[in-house]
């Protein structure tokens, strides 16, 4: 009898023995710390209980500052919902189920058990103190394929905006050197039309200097035209050019009814648009257009009319009777008190 009460003592021993392989090979894989036998896991299990709480708690309440402090947004113990970190009490760790905890976890839950066999948190699968694996990782995140996603949107949106503004910064230099070209024309012609005002003394030009004022017009950069605007414009048949200005002055013909025959204004400068201007009545078609220093243009009309236009007012604020419908004009460069008018009975008033 006491030889069989003396087994039944030692029964309960060779089962973990059957089990320790195991336990004993994943663990050994996963960590040093860890028993190679279960008899290591009963010292392990002793020394466990021997540990004291509060030096535990305190320990565990440090790595859960760190691990906060240092990145807030790594994945979380499921059974506390504090930050892994990769060493310390509340190191990340797993069970041979594969679920993922923080090792002191794991341990208070252990104890809970009365250091037995615990059951996995998710799964119920039950593990032991010598089962719980240490995982050696430098940094653990969770794959977010919406954030990629985003990443990728994003710079794709970054590429396009690079582009546009490359488009943007070629226009922007483009139009300033229209605008560079412009301003040299303009001045170049101020300049010419002031050398010929001083060295015209009679009214007859001489022939060297419209020689050389027509060569330096033919020499222009004249690849440098290009179409930048079309304006629509009903019965337009003359035309005249204020290049100091820049405005465009047209015939046409008002929408409507009496379809009124009026003057055109169209600037040059972007944005400013196209203008139509009332002729005073009678005046009818326009023939002939001139522009002449100082802000005029002068215009010959089949309405017997020679009219005299203020580019600042926008108003007609001279106009002679003519006796016979005007088919011309022109203005006299010497003198800013003559212009001229070619009628259609061939005659010149």
């Amino acid at each position: 009898m006491p030889s069989r009460s003396g087994s039944r003592g030692r029964r309960p021993r060779p089962a973990p023995e059957v089990a320790a392989p195991t336990a004993v090979q994943v663990s050994s894989s996963g960590s040093s710390e860890e028993g190679s036998d279960e008899e290591e896991e009963g010292s392990e299990g002793s020394g466990d209980g021997a540990r004291s709480p509060g030096g535990s708690a305190s320990k565990y309440k440090a790595a859960e500052s760190e691990a906060e402090a240092e990145d807030p947004c790594l994945p979380s113990c499921p059974i506390c919902m504090v930050v892994w970190t990769a060493d310390g009490a509340h190191r990340v760790s797993c069970i041979p189920c594969g679920h993922v905890y923080g090792r002191h976890c794991l341990e208070m839950w252990l104890l809970q058990y009365g250091k037995k066999k615990a059951p996995c948190p998710q799964c119920g699968k039950r593990y032991t103190q010598n089962n719980i694996i240490n995982l050696y990782v430098p940094e653990i995140v969770v794959p977010n394929n919406d954030l990629e996603n985003q990443v990728l949107s994003l710079r794709e949106r970054n590429e396009y905006l690079e582009k546009q503004q490359a488009k943007l910064l070629e226009e922007i230099k483009e139009h300033k050197r229209q605008i560079m070209l412009q301003q040299n024309v303009i001045y170049e012609s101020n300049k010419k039309r002031q050398r010929v005002a001083e060295q015209s003394s009679d009214g007859i030009l001489g022939a060297e200097l419209i020689a050389s004022h027509t060569k330096d017009i033919d020499h222009s950069n004249l690849s440098s035209f290009a179409l930048q605007n079309e304006f629509l414009v009903d019965g337009a048949r003359v035309m005249g050019i204020d290049a100091s200005s820049q405005i465009i002055f047209t015939s046409g013909r008002a929408h409507g009814v009496s379809a009124e025959h009026i003057l055109t204004k169209v600037s040059m400068f972007h944005g400013h648009g196209m203008e139509k201007i009332h002729l005073p009545p009678g005046t009818k078609a326009i023939r002939d257009i001139c522009v002449l220093p100082g802000g005029h243009v002068v215009f010959a009309s089949l309405g017997r009319k020679l009219s005299i236009f203020s580019v600042a007012t926008n108003n007609v604020v001279l106009q002679y009777d003519l006796p016979a419908p005007g088919w011309s004009c022109s203005g006299d460069y010497t003198t800013s008190s003559h212009i001229y008018a070619g009628l259609q009975v061939t005659a010149c008033y």
